[in-house]
């Protein structure tokens, strides 16, 4: 009997250092999206500035091109909405909204800077909150993630059923 409660606990502990290492590649990946990403589309949210825009829109289209997030499912679960989730949408709709920045010229009046500002921010955010797909974070790891999230806590369920009875 001492073997089964050794092999419960041996079960117990790597169940949780494979939670701990999966909760650590989750606050790594938001991290680096929203230091390289997410951070210069706020930007371009709160500035009243086209030039400081473009350079914070560039930005963060060129991390988004290096890491190759240009097109897949960003759901985490599959219940949620894949058209709110779907990254080559978004990034098609940020890649426009870059494109009409970058072909507003140089000579253009105060107003229509405006108003192509205004333009891009009511395309990359609904009321000063931006739009992204909920799993772009860990993508294209989103479904890896949740299976080790979910698979660890099973042998951790059934090893407090068994010690409790």
């Amino acid at each position: 009997m001492l073997g089964v409660k050794k092999a419960s606990n041996i079960v117990t502990i790597t169940s949780l250092l494979v939670l701990l290492m999966v909760f650590l590649f989750i606050i790594v990946s938001e991290s680096k999206f929203n230091n390289n990403c997410l951070f210069y589309l706020q930007e371009v949210i709160e500035t009243e500035s086209i030039d400081v825009a473009k350079t914070n829109f560039n930005k963060a289209i060129e991390y988004i091109e290096e890491k190759n997030i240009i097109n897949g499912d960003g759901r985490i679960l599959i219940i949620q909405s894949k058209s709110e989730n779907d990254i080559g949408l978004w990034y098609n709709t940020l890649k426009e909204a870059q494109n009409g920045l970058a072909k507003l010229p140089e000579i253009a009046s105060t107003a229509t800077k405006k108003k192509a500002l205004l333009k891009v921010k009511k395309i990359i955010a609904t009321n000063g909150k931006l739009n992204f797909p909920v799993g772009i974070y860990y993508y294209p790891f989103n479904y890896i993630v949740l299976w080790a999230i979910f698979l660890p806590i099973l042998p951790l369920f059934w090893g407090f059923i068994k010690h409790n009875e």
